[in-house]
């Protein structure tokens, strides 16, 4: 059975991304290098399009490229113990517009970042939002990402609240929430009926980032574990994960395309 095709996810080249400064080149710049390496369908890290000098630049160049923004990886913030619902509704408002202007299939959102599951009162209170979300995008797909710190420590509270909400444009994407093999194991076991996306990322035991192929989560034992395959998209490359000033765009989209065929030719594990 043949994959979907592999996204890349601008993050990648981006290593002011946990910094406050959070973009170090603008994506107009990024691109016709990533575009380069091979890839042209794209997962955007949203501050590469909130900090662009010119949005109409970004849209102009990923036009010429003949790229495609697939995914737009959002940083909306639904926790209702962190912004107000008017905050919340105009974020919403702001995000649809970056949807609708990059033409965005879909959004990635956190699994209410900061909201332990057994926080029931909580829990509640971000699905509303998360349904409002919904509502307010009728035509984009919504994937809730399985990131720790959130809702997604407990995969069955998680899966609940999707079941809840009941809408065919919304479904999870996986990312191991556990740094642990086994945890991760019975973590895809339990969502895998609800996963619509897939985030490639490896980790070692110190919870650094590691290869595809050399860290703790056997990836080809997961996806296994998928009634059928997902479109993915590559988040990050170990030798990415550095300072500013110590990023090597040209070997970090080298490593990037080894890991894209690492996964393609892994075979026989769906």
């Amino acid at each position: 059975m043949s994959l979907p095709p592999i996204l890349f996810h601008t993050i990648a080249v981006e290593p002011a991304r946990w910094t406050p400064q959070r973009v170090a080149r603008p994506l107009v710049e990024l691109l016709p290098p990533i575009a380069e390496a091979g890839f042209r369908e794209l997962e955007i890290f949203e501050p590469h399009l909130t900090k662009a000098p010119s949005l109409e630049a970004v849209h102009k160049r990923l036009a010429e490229l003949e790229m495609k923004p697939v995914v737009l990886s959002s940083y909306l913030t639904l926790n209702p113990a962190q912004t107000s619902d008017q905050t919340v509704a105009e974020e919403i408002e702001r995000t649809k517009g970056l949807i609708d202007a990059f033409g965005f299939q879909k959004m990635r959102v956190f699994a209410g970042g900061g909201i332990a599951p057994e926080n029931s009162g909580a829990v509640s209170a971000f699905r509303e939002r998360l349904e409002l979300l919904a509502n307010r995008l009728p035509d984009t797909e919504l994937l809730v990402e399985t990131h720790d710190d959130s809702i997604a420590e407990d995969p069955h509270v998680l899966v609940k609240m999707i079941q809840q909400i009941q809408s065919p444009k919304m479904g999870l994407l996986f990312q191991p929430t556990f740094f642990d093999a086994e945890k991760a194991l019975a973590q895809i076991k339990v969502e895998a009926p609800f996963i619509r996306h897939i985030h490639l990322q490896n980790r070692n035991v110190e919870k650094g980032f590691e290869s595809l192929a050399g860290g703790l989560f056997s990836w080809p034992t997961l996806l296994a574990e998928l009634p059928s395959p997902v479109p993915m998209t590559l988040e990050f490359t170990p030798v990415g994960i550095c300072t500013p000033e110590d990023f090597d765009l040209a070997k970090t989209l080298a490593e990037a395309k080894r890991e894209i065929a690492y996964i393609e030719q892994a075979g026989g594990w769906i």
